[in-house]
Parts: structure tokens; sequence; C-alpha cells
């Protein structure tokens, strides 16, 4: 992790440091797989899940269908 991504994760208020590295990814990336998101986060895609859910409630991201 670089210092300007370091940085942008304090940042963050009312994010865990899981929640943060994966919304990080998603501005970075844009829209993604979950796969993808695991790969990049070295976070199992089964615990992306939720961490996606609380995002997502949080207001932060969304979900689109295919």
């Amino acid at each position: 992790m670089n210092n300007l991504t370091a940085q942008k994760m304090t940042e963050i208020p009312g994010l865990d440091l899981k929640e943060k590295m994966v919304y990080l990814c998603l501005l970075e990336l844009g829209n993604s797989k979950v796969s993808v998101l695991a790969k990049e986060t070295k976070i199992p895609r089964t615990s992306l899940y939720p961490i996606l859910l609380r995002l997502s409630r949080k207001g932060l991201t969304g979900r689109v269908r295919v």
C-alpha cells in the first residue's frame, strides 16, 4: 500500500479497515465483479458480500445486474 492510499484510508470516517479497502478498490476499478475485488483486495470472495452489503447500506455502493 502506498502512502497516498494509506492517507485516503484514514480520511474515510465511519468505515472499518476492510470496508475502506474495498471502497478504495471500487473507486479505482469502477464496476467490478466480486471475484475481481477479491483478487485485488486479497479478501476472500465470501467475506466480500457482507462488506459490500454494509457499504451499500451506507449509500457508498450499489449493485449492477448484467
